[in-house]
């Protein structure tokens, strides 16, 4: 592809520039609501602010809470967590976005995201969020269009994918925070939804310039739309639900902390703690923050206990030991 031509397919990518605007508009509402504070949560984004948002997190979504897989592929945990990602955005969406139009485009972002946030929580528990599964998506449906055209065109945009997804692969494997369960399913997600939503003859039409098949494309028929519209449609609307149980009262409790309640904060936390003691990052989160309302109330020795069993449980809760060594240091 010529320079000409790249700087075209970039100024007529309204979808992907939407997403980069999405993600760091909600990456800064993320950083804003932190109790930690936004310049803080900029730089490293807590855990709790997270969850709160929609990060995947299994033992929530198997509780009913599916629309953490959608929601977690817009949180990001930090400004360069989210540089990264943006910045791969730019680079794969509007090529994606010029072949395939602007809804099937969208439909495959999307569904890779689900993809690859469904593959991690089949193999990963844990707590897991950014837009790299979609990318990776992105990644899959060009690889798709290169099997399909064929040819040298074909085999020079094999040539442009390979090394950077080798590399990004093979970061992601000696990198133990990266999820690669996210990016191997968005990978084989967007391929897959690539293929179902766009015939290869558009395809391979549009990548060898053909005007009729271009035209052909961008009238995308109403089904798409319909789908499209749908899915974000449901996605917004279950992530407006209030969480419930033992998370509900967790995140209540964080808000009276923060409103300088800490006695009823305090409660909050026991609450959760006394519906779901078999959850252990539940039962870390929520001793931790009680912890930090005992020693607003006064009270070291029940902080104390509570970080003795938050360290007990997670021996690499570093904040716990930390703060637990003060502790022990000030009642000597």
């Amino acid at each position: 592809m010529s320079q000409q031509e790249e700087r075209a397919w970039r100024t007529r990518a309204p979808v992907t520039y939407a997403l980069i605007a999405a993600n760091t508009l909600i990456f800064l509402a993320t950083a804003a609501s932190s109790p930690q504070g936004f310049m803080a949560a900029l730089e490293n984004m807590d855990s709790l602010t997270l969850l709160h948002w929609g990060a995947k997190y299994g033992p929530l979504i198997w509780e009913g809470e599916y629309w953490r897989l959608a929601a977690a592929m817009f949180l990001h945990g930090g400004i360069l967590h989210l540089a990264f990602n943006m910045y791969a955005l730019l680079a794969l969406g509007p090529p994606v976005e010029q072949l395939y139009g602007k809804a099937r485009f969208l439909l495959i972002y999307l569904a890779a995201g689900i993809a690859g946030n469904a593959a991690s929580l089949a193999f990963n528990q844990g707590l897991s969020i950014g837009a790299s599964g979609a990318i990776f998506g992105l990644f899959g449906a060009l690889l798709y269009v290169a099997r399909r055209v064929g040819g040298q065109a074909g085999r020079q945009l094999w040539g442009q994918l390979l090394l950077p997804l080798i590399i990004n692969l093979a970061y992601g494997l000696f990198n133990p925070v990266i999820d690669m369960y996210a990016h191997l399913g968005g990978l084989a997600g967007g391929a897959a939804m690539a293929y179902v939503a766009s015939p290869p003859a558009v395809v391979v039409q549009l990548w060898s310039g053909s005007a009729g098949e271009a035209r052909r494309a961008r009238r995308v028929g109403w089904l798409w739309r319909a789908v499209v519209a749908l899915a974000l449609a449901a996605a917004v609307a279950a992530a407006a639900l209030h969480p419930h149980g033992w998370y509900g009262d967790l995140q209540r409790g964080n808000r009276l902390y923060v409103q300088g309640r800490y006695a009823a904060a305090a409660k909050a936390y026991q609450s959760a703690l006394d519906q779901r003691p078999d959850l252990p990052s539940g039962y870390c989160l929520a001793y931790y923050n009680q912890a930090m309302a005992y020693l607003k109330l006064g009270q070291p020795e029940q902080a104390k206990q509570n970080l003795e069993k938050v360290v007990q449980i997670d021996p690499g809760f570093d904040g716990a030991q930390i703060l637990l060594n003060q502790l022990r240091t000030a009642s000597r």
